[in-house]
């Protein structure tokens, strides 16, 4: 029977460092651009806003619809019924969204 060489343990004096924990941010976003540092590019921005419409907004222009035709599209003209989407300016990339 062959015995293989084990690997030594490390030395007692020697602390292994934990791996980095990433930096979660957890930011509440309103329905109005906010100042914030980016966390893809590290910039201090205030975020860029856009705003679109969710099923409730479509749901909503539905029954309005059917119940006074001529006033479907004001779910669409409120900002309210949609859901507001923040991005950074700089970098472009999504940081989170606000809905009502």
């Amino acid at each position: 029977m062959q015995s293989y060489p084990k690997e030594a343990p490390p030395p007692y004096g020697m602390a292994i460092p934990p791996p980095p924990m990433p930096q979660v941010i957890h930011t509440s976003f309103g329905p109005e651009p906010q100042p914030l540092v980016c966390p893809h590019c590290q910039s201090q921005v205030t975020t860029r806003v856009n705003v679109q419409p969710t099923t409730k907004t479509h749901l909503a222009a539905l029954i309005i619809c059917l119940l006074c035709f001529p006033c479907f599209f004001v779910p669409y003209c409120c900002d309210s019924c949609q859901s507001t989407n923040h991005y950074c300016p700089r970098c472009n990339v999504f940081l989170g969204t606000y809905d009502n």
